[in-house]
């Protein structure tokens, strides 16, 4: 049991970036609650996801310095823009966040 207080449901989730072949995408028999049937068969091809308010939203990847992010729709984009920038710092990576909305 957990004591701390729970966020409102109604809160969003921060967006997150998956490596490879990440358990929160694999890792169960109905995946529906995380990922789009249109987008599975990216999880076993090796894609990178990113996820905006807990559901794969996109794809990202390394490209030199920079951070190329596929998003699938435009929701979230600015948040996805700026928790990328964070990772690259993290990293001490000195390129961009590159989002690209596919259509």
């Amino acid at each position: 049991m957990l004591d701390g207080e729970l966020p409102d449901p109604e809160t969003p989730a921060p967006p997150r970036f998956l490596p490879a072949f990440d358990n929160v995408v694999l890792g169960f028999d109905d995946r529906s609650r995380v990922i789009d049937d249109a987008h599975r068969r990216l999880s076993v091809e090796g894609a990178r996801f990113v996820l905006v308010d807990g559901r794969v939203a996109g794809t990202w990847r390394p490209a030199q310095e920079d951070l190329q992010v596929t998003l699938f729709g435009p929701d979230g984009a600015d948040a996805v823009e700026e928790e990328g920038d964070q990772l690259r710092a993290w990293h001490g990576l000195e390129g961009r966040t590159v989002v690209e909305i596919r259509r």
